[in-house]
């Protein structure tokens, strides 16, 4: 029998295309991860659990990538192919909250058996077409939704409240897709889906290959040292032509630095009253913004594309003449940190002391004293000398050895005269403690005295009325440093999570 040579080509070419198809489908799996997130409000426990489901995809060293926010608080996390039944169990190897991703392994090596892991392509351009790979919500099988991309600018992370570059596609992106590749037509991965915009059709948003190629290339040692801070402080745009003509700017463009941050990388090097020209000879507009392809990107993308460690060159106008320097990129050491695993906090005598966080901050919705305020608004976040971080009295547990003390929320200066640096210097400092009394003075210089000796005998009771299983929680915190350190300009509101953008 005679086979017609037409029908054999399109019979191979639509069977290899199958193929091809189901082995791209099989590299995206469905994530079902089981949530405690902490409470901000009772530090010593969880709110309860609740199951979600995200998106992943397979990569090189047989990671699992995803969205950060899909296994944030996860306590068990399982893997399903869309070939399985099955559910593997994996863990979270790495995770950066910054950026929202996450890369997961699974624990039996018989699930990589007929998977392929895909590869990462090039940063898009506009017009693009891309296709969302995912499970999103309203069915049990993958689903696939084309679309192009709209914008390729900065934009903000809703889970981390910072701004990096990302691509703006109008592909619906749904619940359950966060985590799920975004491929290009050589079916290659641009990005990953992050969030979407709330109230509005075909506005998602992705994180992009230059920001995914960072944190691949941060873990290549085995340590995650995290994306680096803007590395300046308070900057002012240059736009007005007596303001340029003021600081002698002779035709050149840059932006005013208002003021170097303590704690940032470039203090001690930069100066107030710099203008900044160029950063690795990208040139510095007056709207601060840097060229990029045939437009321009907020002036951090020459430093957020780099790593803890690398060197970068910032070209300033200084009294007049050009001076090159190179600094060394740092990890920043801002003053109220925001932490993203359960809070650290430490019981005595009924008193509960933490750190303050911005996550605090934002559970209490604003409600602090002035002191807090001046340091969000007025100060910038930026460290005082010899401390790592505030301490305060979140709230009292009454029992026989505080009664009569209402102190709330109030700030701790010092304990027996010692300058308390940080939660765990506090905790050293009450333990090595060979007095009669613990003395505990606060910022607003009123005391909290404690017989030590009757905290010791009545603390077990304490906990135990109050169904609290340990004095103490000192859980190793990923911390970022607030939005308006390197923001100054933006409005308080974005300290929130903004309401317009939400994860999926």
């Amino acid at each position: 029998m005679k086979l017609n040579f037409k029908k054999s080509l399109l019979l191979i070419i639509f069977i290899g295309t199958n193929i091809f198809a189901t082995t791209i489908e099989n590299s995206v799996v469905k994530i079902y991860a089981t949530i405690s997130e902490p409470d901000q409000l009772i530090p010593w426990q969880s709110k309860r659990a609740v199951q979600s489901t995200g998106s992943g995809v397979l990569i090189k060293n047989r990671y699992i990538l995803t969205s950060a926010h899909v296994v944030q608080h996860s306590t068990f996390i399982e893997i399903k192919k869309q070939s399985e039944i099955q559910k593997y169990e994996a863990t979270v190897k790495y995770i950066s909250y910054k950026t929202d991703l996450a890369l997961l392994k699974v624990k039996d090596a018989v699930f990589y058996d007929d998977i392929k892991p895909l590869k990462i392509g090039k940063l898009p351009y506009k017009q693009d077409e891309i296709k969302v790979i995912g499970y999103p919500r309203g069915g049990k099988d993958i689903s696939i939704t084309k679309g192009i991309v709209s914008r390729i600018e900065y934009s903000k992370y809703s889970l981390s409240n910072f701004s990096y570059l990302t691509i703006q596609i109008d592909a619906p992106i749904n619940h359950g897709n966060s985590g799920g590749p975004v491929l290009n037509d050589k079916n290659k991965i641009v990005g990953i889906a992050m969030q979407a915009l709330k109230k509005s059709e075909g506005i998602g948003y992705i994180v992009p290959t230059p920001v995914i190629n960072q944190f691949l290339k941060d873990i290549e040692d085995g340590i995650y040292d995290g994306m680096p801070n803007g590395g300046i402080g308070i900057t002012q745009n240059l736009l007005n032509k007596s303001i340029r003509n003021y600081y002698k700017m002779n035709g050149k463009s840059g932006i005013l630095l208002s003021k170097i941050l303590k704690g940032s990388f470039s203090y001690g090097i930069l100066k107030d009253g710099d203008v900044l020209l160029s950063i690795d000879n990208n040139i510095v507009q007056n709207d601060a913004t840097i060229k990029f392809r045939d437009s321009t990107v907020f002036y951090s993308y020459a430093i957020h594309k780099k790593q803890i460690g690398d060197s970068v060159e910032f070209n300033v106008l200084r009294d007049g003449g050009i001076k090159n320097l190179k600094l060394t990129i740092t990890k920043s050491k801002p003053l109220i940190k925001n932490d993203f695993k359960k809070p650290k906090y430490f019981i005595f005598g009924g008193l509960v002391f933490r750190p303050v966080t911005s996550n605090y901050i934002k559970a209490i919705k604003y409600k602090v004293s002035s002191f807090w305020y001046d340091y969000y608004y007025s100060n910038y976040n930026q460290p005082i000398a010899d401390i790592d971080e505030l301490v305060y009295i979140q709230n009292i547990l009454p029992n026989s050895s505080n009664s009569g003390y209402q102190t709330y929320n109030s700030l701790v200066k010092s304990v027996n005269g010692i300058k308390v640096k940080n939660l765990r210097d506090l905790v050293s400092i009450i333990e090595n403690n060979e007095d009669e009394f613990v003395v505990i003075k606060l910022y607003n210089n009123s005391k909290i005295v404690l017989n030590h000796k009757e905290v010791l005998a009545d603390n077990h009771k304490t906990l135990k009325n109050y169904d609290i299983a340990n004095d103490r929680n000192f859980n190793e915190e990923f911390h970022l440093v607030l939005l308006r350190v390197y923001y100054p300009n933006m409005s308080r509101q974005l300290f929130i999570k903004s309401n317009s953008l939400h994860n999926l």
